[in-house]
């Protein structure tokens, strides 16, 4: 993390990057470097919510990693985060973005974007916005 905030500073890239971290003590150590950087933070259960809320840290500084999917075990938490006012991220890229043809590439898309996550991150990206634009 050391290095990680040593480029930020040389670069001045602050406002230029956003971080990924898994725990609040990670999220804790980039805000008191950087008090207006972004982060996505794993928020995938009640256990790392807690970790994050814990931190000290801004709601407004991160985004919410919270799994693959929208699920009814990580409903509650996407819940509580939007009431924070956290963006919730999924990510498509190690599961649908797997499968070998299109056309099941985009049913399992519309299936998650029916969910309405705020986020989707993908390694196909420009497959997910073709479903989305067909809605």
């Amino acid at each position: 993390m050391a290095m990680i905030a040593a480029l930020i500073k040389k670069h001045k890239a602050e406002g230029h990057v956003m971080l990924t971290v898994h725990t609040g003590a990670q999220a804790r150590y980039y805000y008191d470097r950087f008090p207006t950087i972004m982060m996505s933070a794993f928020a995938r259960n009640m256990k790392e919510f807690e970790d994050l809320s814990i931190s000290g840290v801004p709601w407004e500084n991160m985004i919410a990693y919270v799994g693959h999917s929208i699920t009814p075990e990580n409903k509650k938490i996407v819940e509580m985060l939007h009431a924070r006012g956290v963006r919730c991220m999924i990510s498509v890229a190690p599961t649908h973005d797997k499968l070998p043809l299109k056309e099941e590439r985009a049913l399992k898309y519309k299936e998650e974007i029916d969910k309405r996550p705020d986020i989707i991150e993908s390694d196909i990206p420009t497959e997910v916005w073709t479903v989305l634009q067909s809605r």
